[in-house]
């Protein structure tokens, strides 16, 4: 992982699990600087403020489901926004499963994390120098990345068993891939794309796109997480960046 106050693995790791406890911000940062004290051996040396979605007004982002942390980290000479989206929680979660990451329709809750991390840059008074990093489980990560290849939200993506992005949900997302597949392939619109363009050229030329910028985006996945075994087999569906396989389970084979 690439340095920074609290970009550690094992932090990042263990801090993705406690943030499904839903605890309250006191909770939570001491639960920041204990993990930190025990992964470092070291206390750590920052002001940490904390911002939940549940605080948010915002219809779009409540109406989605979206469920996640933002952490303001202070170290003086260096300012950090960690961005923890929960995997699959609720009923919408569970609807925008299958319109977004298999369907490749829906873009609500990429757009809902992105509104999410603007209306928390605001509350907790990051400026534009103010790294952005997302760390997601499952479909938090699946959000994280299409938010972070669609809009720019983030500068780092960092997934646990995360569900990959779809190509078709970022032809909604990103204008200039749009204008690029449509130059491509000779299309004017999704129909044509879905209809004309071979799902296996498409994610290809998807891939090879977003080969910079995934540079980005880093992941660690069980080779056994059902998840894993997925994106074969879902039109549209790639993997991007660095993708670190752990075979959790020896005695059996992993799913892909």
């Amino acid at each position: 992982m690439a340095k920074g106050i609290l970009n550690q693995e094992l932090i990042a790791l263990r801090l993705t699990n406690e943030e499904y406890k839903n605890m309250t911000a006191e909770e939570l940062e001491s639960t920041v600087r204990q993990v930190y004290l025990e992964e470092t051996g070291s206390l750590l040396d920052a002001d940490i403020e904390i911002f939940h979605s549940s605080e948010t007004g915002d219809s779009l982002i409540n109406q989605t489901g979206y469920n996640g942390t933002a952490i303001y980290v202070d170290a003086g000479r260096q300012e950090e926004m960690y961005v923890i989206y929960q995997g699959t929680t609720n009923g919408p979660d569970w609807s925008f499963n299958g319109k977004g990451p298999l369907a490749g329709e829906s873009i609500d809750q990429p757009l809902a994390t992105d509104l999410f991390v603007e209306q928390a840059k605001t509350e907790l008074a990051a400026d534009n120098d103010t790294k952005i990093i997302s760390w997601g489980h499952s479909l938090g990560h699946h959000n994280n990345e299409q938010a972070y290849l669609g809009y720019d939200t983030f500068d780092e993506v960092y997934g646990m068993n995360g569900a990959q992005v779809n190509a078709y949900q970022l032809y909604d997302m990103n204008r200039d891939f749009r204008n690029a597949i449509k130059n491509e392939f000779n299309i004017s619109n999704k129909e044509d794309l879905r209809e004309a363009v071979p799902v296996e050229d498409f994610e290809v030329f998807t891939e090879e796109f977003f080969k910079d910028k995934a540079n980005g985006i880093h992941q660690i996945v069980s080779a056994d997480d059902p998840l894993n075994g997925l994106t074969p087999f879902v039109p549209g569906m790639v993997e991007l960046g660095q993708i670190e396989v752990v075979d959790t389970n020896p005695d059996v084979s992993g799913i892909k």
